[in-house]
């Protein structure tokens, strides 16, 4: 959401970049999302 690339937050979470990707595939799957932005549109639009 800052600006950083797939590339640059894997590493700065210490995870190989497809670790990262695998992640990322789970949550969207989970949330019924296809795209990363689609995501953080949800994300966004939860009260907590």
């Amino acid at each position: 959401m800052e600006g950083s690339s797939p590339r640059q937050i894997a590493e700065i979470c210490g995870l190989t970049y497809e670790t990262a990707r695998g992640y990322v595939k789970k949550v969207l799957s989970k949330t019924g999302t296809q795209r990363q932005s689609q995501l953080i549109s949800l994300l966004f639009g939860l009260k907590i």
